[in-house]
């Protein structure tokens, strides 16, 4: 904007001095001055459009009134008109991002607490009701299908005295999985936590190849989640909001780090370029492609973290008197030592099942030749897998004994229901 009021400046003397010394040079400098300042206001109008439509992230940082721009356009997205957020999921300062309550999108619905379900559920679960939460993304969500078609849901229509509240969010990994559980899981006393993640994964950091794709502009709810690291001998988590991406060194650290890229070394970070408009311009376009051009993110592991989490997870669950399954697509002998030695430690309040063997077996035994024919368009399974994977899931559950504590059920073949013992 400075070089606008410049440019503006330089056009004003020049026509003052035209009046009086009417010279070819102060001529030339005219339209000089002029043509800049045209392509300045150009390229500013062209930010206020990128600004708009969220696609702004290479012009934070480089101008003052930009990044106030920027930051008021975002408070107007994503909090004084909640309701836009993708009409469905919104930013959350606990979990990055969730699942708005009473919220109805395409075919899916959310009750009052944001579980996806046609109904709400009280805190306390009643007597004679085996409660089951599960947790985990969109396969436990179950895009694309409606609520009722969801494995859940014929979960918990396929057998009496069983409900199963679906927290699932799609694009969740472990980390903010586990943070949902705390937030909105533990208050309804579960006897079984369902999850179908084990360990830290790209999931769960912010992710930097989407916004320099251009696939998710910064408004993008599902950009934002929850960074873990440990302090000490305790586990410290950071939710990521859209606002820091306004601190260069968060930037740095969790968007150009896992590229392995040093901002300030590249050509067009340079700040000569946030002089001018123009300059911000070239910068907004061949930044992108400099970036992207470097490589893709390397694959997120910290087996450490995991098995702090994992801990701290099942420690919660013992004192809540409820049992934890693991349903993820690995042998138990595939995870690193550390993240069986805490699961080991916890053994009597975990199930760990490899899901990939327990539903390829359990199509098989349904006939089903080609999977693909078990999925909808989105890549996820349609109604007819849904259902497969429900009675997975059951046929898991009818096999044990569930609860503790006063609330133990077993599974009545006869009356096809979960009775109290």
């Amino acid at each position: 904007m400075l070089s606008i009021f410049v440019l503006f400046f330089l056009v004003f003397i020049c026509i003052f001095l035209l009046r009086q010394y009417p010279y070819k040079w102060i001529k030339f400098l005219l339209l000089v001055f002029f043509n800049l300042l045209v392509v300045e206001c150009f390229c500013y109008g062209y930010f206020i459009y990128l600004i708009n439509k969220g696609e702004s992230f290479f012009l934070i940082g480089n101008q003052w009134l930009l990044d106030r721009l920027i930051k008021s356009n975002l408070v107007g997205f994503l909090y004084i008109n909640p309701d836009r957020h993708n009409n469905f999921y919104q930013i959350d300062k606990d979990l990055g991002y969730t699942i708005g309550k009473n919220k109805t999108d395409f075919v899916y619905h959310t009750n009052a607490e944001g579980i996806r379900a046609d109904r709400n559920y009280p805190l306390i679960p009643s007597k004679d009701v085996l409660r089951m939460a599960v947790f985990g993304d969109s396969f436990v969500f179950c895009d694309w299908e409606p609520n009722k078609y969801t494995w859940p849901s014929y979960l918990e229509r396929s057998v009496s005295n069983l409900e199963v509240m679906n927290f699932g969010v799609s694009g969740y990994g472990l980390g903010q999985s586990y943070a949902r559980y705390l937030k909105d899981g533990v208050k309804f006393h579960p006897d079984i936590v369902f999850f179908n993640y084990i360990e830290l994964g790209n999931r769960d950091r912010i992710s930097a190849q989407d916004i320099f794709s251009g696939r998710l502009n910064i408004r993008q709810s599902s950009l934002y989640r929850i960074h873990y690291e440990i302090k000490g001998d305790v586990l410290i988590s950071k939710v990521i909001t859209p606002f820091d991406l306004f601190d260069p060194a968060f930037r740095q650290k969790y968007i150009y780090g896992p590229y392995n890229i040093n901002y300030s070394h590249l050509f067009w970070s340079n700040k000569v370029f946030s002089v001018s408009n123009l300059g911000l311009f070239l910068k907004n376009i061949f930044l992108r492609k400099e970036v992207a051009d470097l490589g893709v993110e390397s694959e997120y592991s910290n087996t450490h973290v995991t098995a702090k989490l994992l801990n701290n997870l099942l420690s919660v669950a013992e004192e809540n008197g409820s049992k934890v399954i693991f349903f993820v697509s690995r042998e138990f002998r595939e995870l690193e030592p550390e993240i069986q030695d805490v699961l080991l430690r916890h053994s009597k309040d975990v199930l760990f099942i490899n899901s990939r063997k327990a539903l390829d077996a359990h199509f098989k035994a349904r006939g089903v030749i080609d999977k693909k024919t078990l999925l909808n368009k989105s890549g996820h399974y349609n109604a007819r897998g849904n259902l497969y994977y429900a009675e997975v899931i059951a046929s898991i559950l009818k096999g044990r004994i569930w609860g503790r504590d006063g609330r133990r059920f077993r599974f009545d073949e006869a009356r096809n229901a979960f009775v109290r013992m």
